[in-house]
């Protein structure tokens, strides 16, 4: 998997490894990893964001819709303000490592 990576004062490309798992294979793992004290950062942070998804999805908060190229997909709504807090509180505790995967087409 190629990765952006903290290079000095910018950031470069670099292949790192990655394992490919189906949802329900990776979302026990995810929710483990929260706690666990080897876990990445990054990897703790996304861990919160699929149980985050999880209770949303216990709770029916989910909406059916369509992708740009017209494929189904699924989206989380509505949202209730400490839904909105709690996604907030999630995302902004993501690591830049958590975000590391490139734009095709342009530098890191």
């Amino acid at each position: 998997l190629t990765v952006a990576r903290r290079h000095g004062g910018g950031a470069r490309s670099r292949t790192v490894p990655a394992l490919v798992l189906p949802v329900d294979a990776a979302l026990p793992l995810l929710v483990a990893a929260r706690h666990h004290p080897a876990a990445h950062p990054a990897t703790a942070a996304w861990g919160a964001a699929a149980l985050h998804a999880l209770h949303l999805a216990a709770r029916g908060r989910m909406l059916p819709g369509l992708t740009a190229d017209d494929l189904d997909a699924w989206r989380a709504g509505p949202l209730d303000a400490d839904d909105i807090a709690h996604l907030r509180a999630v995302a902004a505790a993501l690591p830049f490592e958590g975000h590391a995967v490139p734009v095709p087409g342009r530098g890191p």
